[in-house]
């Protein structure tokens, strides 16, 4: 056990040898709380690749093959980089797994903060990064506000025959200039972390909650890929291929590579989906024409409002 003490004074043999101002037990824990933190941090991410994984889009195989400068021939691009298949499932999982990570990342940030509060007992400010930047403006040393001690008394007891002597003795705890660095840059980090998360959080949310900005976003690369959608059938369809066929999955998936693998890729790989939902719609309008002349119906049952397209296969 570790007792802080403001003033050393001169040692004598009496049962008050010093008082008891403030008990230190967290230097020697040091060390473990820093793994916990990286533990708290890396939690979200094992999450994320998980379920991310369980929803039939194998996210990190995309982005990397996407990102890979060996696909990066133009032919191989629209070719052999992604293959469109009829997958039935939930058309917002991964959304929600997503954005669900981003809460989580913003809430282990806030936890951080008060973790590291309690494990410093900062009872005298209740935000210790803020704490410290008031003390460096007053001029208050570390002998008045009591973080971080240089040096303390330790108590410790040595057994001699029957009896338990308990003594005390100065210590220089030389590894609190260093830990006192440490909690410091980490709680102005967490800060810039928490304000990083927040706005990440906030923009993710509206951006796969309002069906308006994933439509946008189809538009845009559309026209990068010059594409006419001015006239009112185009609209339809882009409505149909946006809400009926990408869904909020294909969208946020589109979203991803075009942010990690550049916006010329994401908008050739937008284009050529947009060519097979356009097949599709072909196909699916000559079923009901025949059907209508009482012909048979030779095309695919499968329709593009059915399903959502997978981005699985690379090669």
């Amino acid at each position: 056990m570790t007792i802080l003490i403001v003033t050393v004074p001169t040692f004598s043999f009496s049962i008050f040898r010093y008082t008891h101002d403030r008990e230190l037990s967290y230097y020697q824990w040091v060390p473990f709380f820093l793994l916990l933190q990286a533990a708290l941090f890396r939690a979200p991410s094992f999450l994320w690749k998980s379920y991310s994984n369980h929803s039939g889009i194998r996210m990190h195989e995309i982005v990397e093959k996407a990102r890979d400068s060996a696909n990066l021939e133009e032919e191989l691009v629209i070719h052999r980089t992604v293959t469109c298949l009829n997958y039935q499932y939930s058309s917002g999982f991964v959304s929600a797994v997503y954005l669900v990570t981003k809460a989580l990342y913003l809430i282990n940030v806030v936890l951080q903060l008060w973790l590291m509060n309690s494990f410093l007992g900062t009872n005298k400010h209740q935000w210790y990064g803020l704490g410290v930047i008031k003390d460096i403006i007053n001029g208050v040393e570390w002998e008045t506000s009591g973080y971080f001690p240089r040096s303390a008394i330790c108590d410790f007891e040595v057994r001699q025959v029957a009896n338990i002597q308990k003594y005390s003795v100065q210590c220089v705890l030389v590894i609190n200039i260093f830990n006192e660095k440490i909690f410091v840059i980490l709680w102005f980090w967490y800060l810039i972390l928490f304000l990083s998360a927040a706005m990440t959080f906030v923009t993710w949310f509206f951006l796969l909650i309002c069906p308006c900005f994933s439509r946008w976003f189809v538009e845009h690369h559309l026209e990068l890929g010059s594409l006419d959608l001015y006239e009112p059938q185009s609209q339809a369809n882009v409505k149909k291929f946006v809400y009926e066929y990408l869904h909020r999955d294909g969208v946020f998936v589109l979203r991803m590579v075009s942010s990690h693998a550049g916006v010329i890729f994401g908008t050739d790989l937008i284009v050529e989906l947009w060519r097979t939902f356009y097949g599709l719609e072909k196909k699916e309008i000559t079923a009901t024409f025949w059907k209508k002349n009482g012909k048979d119906d030779l095309t695919p049952k499968t329709t593009a409002s059915k399903f959502l397209p997978c981005l699985l296969v690379f090669t």
